[in-house]
């Protein structure tokens, strides 16, 4: 089974997004517990500081949603046969 990620990439654009994911991972695994300290250290409790950090995730999210949405909104509607030969 193919990877969501590689449905609208191939060749060397799949490997350039998979590196591209990779690397903010890597960044968000180094850059997260300096961020969580910072958030703590300003609002004193960590559940502020996890709120805080919820913030960004949430707007990403509707982000994603909304240029999923527009993707889907710009691809022509298949017809049903065009559908039965896949």
């Amino acid at each position: 089974m193919r990877s969501r990620k590689t449905l609208s990439l191939s060749g060397r654009s799949a490997a350039a997004g998979l590196a591209a994911m990779n690397t903010v991972g890597v960044f968000g695994g180094f850059l997260g517990p300096y961020a969580m300290g910072i958030a703590k250290d300003i609002t004193g409790t960590y559940q502020r500081g996890l709120a805080l950090m919820a913030i960004p995730t949430f707007l990403f999210a509707v982000i994603m949603l909304y240029i999923r949405y527009r993707a889907l909104a710009t691809r022509p509607i298949e017809t049903a046969t065009s559908a039965a030969t896949l």
